[in-house]
């Protein structure tokens, strides 16, 4: 029974222990501040916070550091900071849109504070002395709460506290703002919650940004004094629903972006009240429809997102003032779930990333109306034909995107695809599945004057592909070419070619003289992408002769732009050779062959006989003393060969009745060696 108490008493010891060091390191630190004087005061009061990020933005270049006209709130700024080695804020000279004269009559100021808890701040900004400041910004700083004194000191015109871990403004703290302030910046913060007296005295405040915060209501007595508000931004948020008529008595609000929320339904009375709204964003919410009269009342709204929604289908319908209309990353699976009408001046359509896989003969006859469409953008569908009469809704567009689908060709071999399209200067077609470009495909877009086809797979294009067209930008980039058909360029007029990019193919250095030769060369370099990169290589069974050098080319691969003085032929014959200096290259190519021919002859000399490099005797008269030889030795290693060798001797010296060797010679055995 003891031990069972002993063990459990030390649980609970363990256990508290935890407990008290978890509410020490994050509790007391963060989420339970002591408050003295309406200013938070955190365990680090006097230090850095070690989690504050290193990577601070750049200084703005309009801002210029060390201006005279700051010295005197730099000093405060010190005086404040208790004698800290280095400062929470600074002040710049802001330069945007004066004159010389003025900055030195009446200079804009500009306050940066920067990688500091609040405490520092608070006094840093409370040391100065009713400072006449255009703008005042807290980045990058762990500023948990504004207190309601926090701006005593100054009345900026533009108040920005981002990425500041702002969870709390405290009542009042812009109470003295009621005609400076202009733009309040609240962005990528802590915010929940906002206190509905917060923006009571802010009648000229012009724009408000709350987005990415963690905001879940927006309530009509917050916004209901901000009656010159322009620009209202609350998107990346958590705003699961807008009650009907918050907004209607921002009369003269201008944008209103609430994406990437949690919102599902909207009506025509949520946005009561907005009849000057030109920009409205409603794109990465959960909208599984909208009525078609929820914006018709917005008559002046130009600009309308409501891309990365659940929509199978949209029907929009009088709005006259319309330009802009993205419903891209939706599940519309046909052009014919698009109904659009009384749309007058929509100019740009962005049906992007949705289920679309073709299109037919009557799919775009709902934008038959949009009379002054000048850009359409497909990409990211799954697209794979389409009828070459279906595009006569839309023949006056100028700029038209079928980037990353799935169109292995552009015509039915009859008609191109684009046969109607008869004002277009811009065609995106990269990232499809082309395999060959033929000449009918592009040959009636005498108006194009942009053309990508990048990232294909490309293997073959017409010699006549773009014989009508007028270029200035072409991209072939990453396809499978290996060389292009001569006279692929003839219509072209160099001096309009503004950008060539042919960089990611596998060019071979034998077919560019069809193509390549005096046209690249023509080109300014500033036109051609990586110019100094493009590569051209031989083959396994070629090699590359350098005219210019007379001398073979030691790598396979060579500059694009030094291909037209090569020479690329097979190994096995030298037919190329005519006209050039053939006896050149022959005595070249030999050399190599001579070298190790002597080579051989050097090795077999020496080796041909085992033993040590030493001089060796092969003829007996040698033996002799009196031819003046001095042999050290006679070198035998077979029984035949020193019988072979007495044999000459005796014929050598018939006086002699036996066969010996004379004195002082020594006859050795391979083995004694």
């Amino acid at each position: 029974m003891g031990l069972i108490f002993n063990r459990m008493h030390k649980l609970l010891s363990i256990l508290l222990l935890l407990i008290l060091l978890t509410q020490q390191s994050v509790s007391g630190r963060v989420f339970k501040p002591h408050i003295i004087d309406d200013v938070l005061i955190s365990d680090y009061e006097s230090e850095r916070p070690s989690d504050i990020s290193d990577e601070i933005e750049p200084l703005p270049k309009f801002l210029i550091d060390n201006a005279p006209q700051c010295s005197s709130m730099n000093a405060a700024f010190s005086a404040g900071s208790d004698n800290r080695p280095a400062h929470s804020c600074k002040c710049f000279l802001d330069t945007r849109g004066v004159s010389t004269a003025r900055l030195a009559t009446t200079p804009k100021l500009f306050i940066r504070c920067v990688s500091s808890v609040m405490p520092n701040i608070y006094k840093e900004l409370n040391a100065l002395e009713s400072a006449n400041v255009s703008e005042l910004w807290i980045v990058d700083a762990h500023a948990v709460v504004i207190p309601a004194q926090m701006f005593n000191q100054v009345r900026p015109q533009v108040i920005g506290i981002e990425r500041a871990r702002l969870a709390l403004i405290r009542e009042g703290a812009f109470k003295y703002f009621d005609k400076s302030l202009r733009s309040l910046i609240l962005r990528d913060n802590l915010l929940a919650n906002l206190d509905p007296k917060l923006f009571s005295n802010l009648h000229r405040l012009e724009e408000l940004d709350i987005g990415k915060n963690k905001i879940a209501q927006l309530f009509y007595e917050i916004l209901n004094p901000l009656d010159s508000l322009q620009i209202l931004r609350v998107d990346n948020n958590n705003l699961a629903e807008i009650v009907d008529g918050t907004f209607e008595t921002l009369a003269n609000l201008r944008v209103l972006d609430l994406s990437k929320n949690k919102l599902h339904n909207v009506t025509k009375e949520t946005f009561r009240g907005l009849e000057n709204l030109e920009e409205l964003y409603l794109q990465g919410n959960h909208f599984s429809e909208f009525h078609p009269a929820t914006f018709s009342h917005l008559k002046k709204l130009r600009v309308l997102n409501i891309s990365n929604n659940d929509l199978s289908s949209i029907k929009l319908v009088d709005l006259p003032n319309l330009e802009t209309l993205s419903v891209s990353g939706n599940r519309l699976n046909s052009l014919l779930k698009l109904k659009l009408r009384m749309l007058p001046n929509v100019k740009q359509l962005f049906v992007n990333n949705n289920k679309i896989s073709r299109i037919e003969m009557n799919d775009l006859l709902s934008l038959d109306g949009l009379d002054k469409l000048k850009l359409l953008s497909l990409d990211g569908n799954m697209i794979s034909f389409i009828e070459p009469s279906a595009l006569h809704a839309i023949a006056n567009i100028e700029a038209f995107s079928l980037q990353n689908n799935r169109l292995k060709q552009l015509s039915n071999g009859v008609r191109s695809y684009f046969d109607e399209l008869k004002a277009v200067k811009q065609l995106n077609l990269a990232y499809n599945r082309l395999y060959k470009i033929r000449s009918l495909d592009l040959g009636t877009l005498k108006t194009l004057e942009e053309l990508q086809l990048n990232d294909n797979f490309i293997e073959e294009i017409d010699p006549k592909a773009f014989y009508n067209l007028r270029l200035k930008k072409l991209s072939l980039a990453t396809n499978h070419l290996n060389g292009l058909a001569n006279g692929i360029f003839e219509s072209f007029d160099i001096s309009r070619v503004e950008f060539i990019d042919l960089t990611g193919n596998p060019w071979e250095c034998q077919y560019t003289d069809q193509w390549l030769d005096g046209w690249l060369s023509t080109l300014k370099e500033s036109c051609i992408k990586d110019y100094k990169q493009l590569s051209c290589t031989a083959t396994s069974e070629q090699y590359l002769f350098d005219a210019n050098r007379n001398e073979l080319m030691m790598s396979r691969a060579v500059p694009l732009y030094q291909a037209n003085s090569l020479f690329v032929s097979p190994f096995r014959t030298f037919s190329f050779l005519v006209g050039c200096k053939s006896w050149i290259l022959i005595c070249i190519s030999g050399i190599p062959c001579l070298v190790l021919l002597l080579i051989l002859i050097v090795f077999c000399y020496m080796n041909c006989k085992k033993g040590k490099h030493r001089r060796t005797i092969y003829d007996a008269y040698q033996l002799e003393s009196s031819n003046g030889v001095n042999t050290d030795a006679f070198l035998l290693d077979e029984k035949q060969s020193r019988n072979l060798l007495k044999h000459s001797y005796s014929l050598m010296f018939p006086e002699s009745k036996q066969a010996s060797y004379p004195a002082p010679f020594k006859l050795l055995r391979y083995e004694q060696l």
